[in-house]
């Protein structure tokens, strides 16, 4: 008889002999499906809040995890306790640095791929254990491991950071991105921060505590030494940055009084380089009295950049952040006194191109120029230009001079363009980064922005912010004031098409970060030859500088504005 027979037979004659004591022992001892529970319930989000947890809660839940893989019959259960176990080392290894919880972490990884590979966990657990085998400065086993998830999973969820990693391990020295500046500006209870790389890196964030800070690792980038940037504004105390591994280099904000943060990119053959922009909110410590705004350069190498307008210089407007900004009360409509106008595109971004050779670019230019005029002279407002010659101008950077202006309104003008040669007419736009049914007004949103509908999609995903709820509104009743205007005024002289519904919303990065009601406004289509021939000329310039007037006068006396306090 073998060892499994005996002890069959053994509990057999005990449970005859003894049966509550038998029924008893078996109800005590929990199934792998009640135990997992109480792990998750226990466990699932150690390590990811607050300061260091003590050790033996760790312990206690990698034992558990380790009992219900060891208990369990059903492959699922086993995979996803097997996963759980090497979630915790790694995220212990992310707390404490200490390398035998890589080395567990890997272990963890590959006993779920040896005994489950097919299991949905084991997608996880093969970028888990490259991630794991490159903070293990192990290049080839994590290229190794990258490849195969590539192989194995080629729609997988991790597929593109996978690709870019693959590329960087397998020409290091020619993939690694190098971190040029580190600029960072603020305005009373903000503070931003722009890191800009030559290329486009893979990073992950975390804020920690004990002391307050947040922390970006930027995968496949190199830094030069760099002192400390101090900056002490009650908010940020200051930025250091350092190469925390051959293949990662680290930035680190010190913080004060930082109530919410958020983390961006942009990345589009319009504004260069790729840049990471760290936006920070709080109520500054100390006096309280606010931060000058200033810019800090780390050493790079920068190409030439070209002076911005006289209004707002160039220095200025690039490092200007976004802030709340207070709501005086609407008991009557508050006046608009400040206007800015945006000029679409500008020195190397021409914009789009019409038939005859007009570039969006200098009609975007002439019309704002003409408008700023009318609205000087007719509404006695203080117009001003993000630009008043032809000069690249980032997208950031022109709500950004709205911003430190404190305008009431936001206006960019564009010219629109369809392959269609026919398409033609006004239309006008508000921001919302959440609708994504509206593919025509995605497809412009993508042309403005610079950048594909798939990298449109990624910023849908990481712009998300409340303070655009706040002025939706606002920029809607802005937005059908000005469409009104543009479809009566033209449509006296011309066939103008537009919108059924009048205002489309869609995800224009020129608007986001915008404190005041923003409207962008496809004042004609130039791709349209008979548009085009109407745009090369003065009369219809003015023309459509006098509508955008009409409908801008029209929002001002409608009791919907909402001034800025100053």
């Amino acid at each position: 008889m073998d060892q499994q027979k005996r002890i069959l037979l053994a509990v057999v004659v005990l449970g005859l002999l003894w049966p509550g004591s038998v029924q008893e022992a078996l109800a005590k001892s929990p199934s792998a499906s009640l135990l997992f529970q109480q792990a998750e319930a226990k466990c699932r989000n150690l390590g990811l809040h607050g300061p260091k947890t003590d050790s033996r809660l760790w312990e206690h839940c990698l034992e558990r995890y380790e009992a219900v893989a060891e208990k369990a019959d059903d492959p699922s259960l086993i995979s996803r306790a097997l996963f759980r176990r090497a979630e915790l080392f790694w995220k212990r290894y992310q707390q404490d640095k200490h390398s035998e919880d890589l080395d567990r972490t890997v272990e963890a990884c590959q006993r779920l791929l040896d005994r489950h590979p097919s299991h949905p966990e084991a997608e996880a657990a093969l970028f888990l254990l490259a991630e794991a085998y490159e903070r293990k400065e192990d290049p080839e086993q994590a290229l190794a491991a990258y490849r195969r998830y590539l192989e194995a999973y080629p729609k997988g969820k991790q597929v593109h950071a996978a690709r870019l990693r693959v590329s960087q391990l397998d020409e290091p020295s020619a993939a690694l991105k190098q971190v040029g500046e580190i600029r960072h500006s603020s305005t009373p209870g903000a503070r931003r921060v722009v890191v800009d790389l030559d290329g486009a890196v893979r990073f992950e964030q975390r804020r920690l505590s004990h002391p307050d800070r947040l922390y970006l690792d930027l995968h496949g980038a190199v830094i030069d030494r760099r002192e400390p940037i101090a900056i002490d504004d009650g908010i940020v105390k200051r930025i250091r940055a350092s190469q925390f591994a051959p293949h990662i280099a680290r930035i680190v904000l010190d913080l004060e009084a930082v109530e919410r943060y958020e983390v961006s990119t942009l990345d589009s053959p319009q504004a260069g380089p790729f840049r990471i922009v760290i936006d920070l909110r709080g109520t500054p410590s100390g006096t309280g009295s606010p931060p000058s705004l200033e810019a800090t350069k780390a050493p790079a190498k920068r190409g030439d950049r070209r002076a911005a307008p006289t209004d707002v210089g160039r220095d200025q407007a690039q490092t200007v952040a976004y802030a709340p900004q207070k709501r005086a009360p609407l008991s009557d409509p508050p006046p608009v006194r400040r206007i800015v106008i945006d000029p679409g595109h500008g020195g190397k971004d021409t914009g789009a191109k019409g038939p005859n050779g007009l570039l969006e670019k200098e009609v975007a230019l002439d019309i704002a120029k003409r408008l700023a005029k009318i609205l000087r002279e007719r509404m006695d407002v203080e117009a001003i230009l993000t630009r008043d010659e032809d000069v690249f101008l980032e997208l950031p950077e022109r709500t950004a001079i709205a911003n430190a202006r404190k305008a009431d309104l936001f206006i960019s003008i564009h010219l629109n363009a369809s392959p269609q040669p026919a398409a033609r007419g006004v239309e006008t736009y508000v921001l919302n980064l959440t609708n994504s049914h509206d593919q025509k007004a995605l497809a412009i949103a993508a042309r403005e922005n610079g950048v594909s509908l798939k990298r449109l999609n990624d910023w849908e995903l990481i712009l998300q912010d409340k303070q655009i709820d706040a002025k939706k509104e606002e920029s809607l009743s802005l937005a059908k004031s000005v469409q009104k205007a543009m479809v009566e005024q033209l449509g006296r002289r011309y066939q103008v098409a537009h919108h059924a519904e009048g205002v489309r919303q869609g995800p224009f990065w020129v608007l986001y970060g915008a404190q005041m009601p923003s409207i962008l406004a496809e004042v004609s289509f130039v791709s349209n030859p008979a548009e085009a021939k109407r745009l090369k000329g003065e009369k219809y310039r003015q023309e459509v500088a006098e509508a955008l007037f009409r409908g801008i006068q029209a929002y001002a006396a409608s009791g919907k504005t909402a001034a800025v306090e100053r």
